[in-house]
C-alpha cells in the first residue's frame, strides 16, 4: 500500500524548513537497508550490510540510526530526524543499500513500498537530490553511499509520461560514491554482503581519505565482479574529506 501523497508533501515540508535545534553531535550517520519489497524481488544482502555499516560507523564516533525494511514514510522521517541530529555536526554521512534506479541522469531509491512500474511510480520512489537537500543545510562534509543500480528497471513503464526529473542538486562539500556506474547494475552479494559492502567494510575501518576509500573500493568491487560494475562517485569537495 503506498503512502498518502499529502504526507509525502507534508514531510518534505518538513525537511525543508525544520526549525534548528542545538544537539551535540558533530558526526552524525543514517543506514538504510531495505531486503523485502512489496511490489518487487526481494534482494539477500540489504539487511546483513547495513547492520554492519552501521556498526562500524558507530565505532567510529558517528552518532548513526538504522532504518531496515523502511517504507517511503519511514525514510522521510527518518531524513527529518537526521537535519535534526546534524544541526551541530561538521560531517554527515548516509548509507542506502537497496533498489535504484536512474532516469534522465537522475538517481532515484525504491523504499519497500515503492511500486516498480505504472502510473504511480515516480511518487513513491525517493530521488537522490531528497537525500542532498536534506543534509545541506549547513556548510559542513557530505558523504553519501549508494549500493543500488543505476540502470532502468525491466519494467513495462510509460517514462515519457510518469518521470519528470528533479534538479540536479549538487552542493558544495559534497560526495557520493555510487556502486555501479550510471546506466548500469549494482550486483547483490552472493554470499553475507555485496561487492560494494564488503569492499566498504574492508576499507572504512583504516582508510580516512574519502576519495582513496573510493579508489580502494572501485579496485575491490571490478575485481569481485570481474568488470562487470564499477562504482562512480559526484564530488563537489572544497578540500579532502575523511570519514574518520
Amino acid at each position: 500500500m503506498s503512502i498518502p501523497y499529502k504526507l509525502t508533501r507534508f514531510i518534505c515540508f518538513v525537511l525543508l524548513f525544520i526549525p534548528t535545534i542545538t544537539f551535540g553531535s558533530e558526526r552524525v550517520a543514517l543506514v538504510v537497508g531495505n531486503a523485502t519489497y512489496l511490489h518487487g524481488p526481494d534482494l539477500k544482502t540489504p539487511l546483513n550490510d547495513s547492520a554492519e555499516i552501521a556498526k562500524l560507523l558507530r565505532k567510529m564516533g558517528y552518532d548513526t540510526a538504522l532504518v531496515q525494511n523502511g517504507t517511503k514514510a519511514q525514510v522521510m522521517l527518518a531524513l527529518a530526524h537526521l537535519r535534526i541530529r546534524s544541526q551541530t555536526a561538521s560531517k554527515v554521512v548516509v548509507y542506502f543499500a537497496g533498489h535504484g534506479m536512474q532516469k534522465n541522469g537522475q538517481s532515484f531509491l525504491f523504499p519497500t513500498d515503492g511500486i516498480f512500474s505504472g502510473s504511480g511510480m515516480q511518487k513513491n520512489l525517493i530521488p537522490l537530490t531528497t537525500i542532498t537537500r536534506a543534509i545541506s543545510d549547513k556548510a559542513r562534509q557530505k558523504l553519501v553511499f549508494i549500493d543500488a543500480c543505476r540502470d532502468d528497471p525491466s519494467y513495462q513503464i510509460d517514462y515519457e509520461t510518469v518521470f519528470t526529473a528533479p534538479r540536479t542538486f549538487i552542493p558544495a562539500g559534497l560526495y557520493v560514491l555510487h556502486a555501479a556506474q550510471p546506466g548500469a547494475a549494482a550486483f547483490d552479494g552472493a554470499t553475507k554482503h555485496s561487492p560494494f559492502a564488503q569492499a566498504f567494510l574492508d576499507h572504512g575501518r583504516s582508510t580516512a581519505d574519502v576519495e582513496v576509500l573510493a579508489k580502494h573500493i572501485r579496485v575491490d568491487v571490478i575485481r569481485a565482479t570481474q568488470g562487470l560494475q564499477l562504482p562512480w562517485s559526484q564530488s563537489s569537495l572544497m578540500r579532502p574529506a575523511s570519514l574518520h
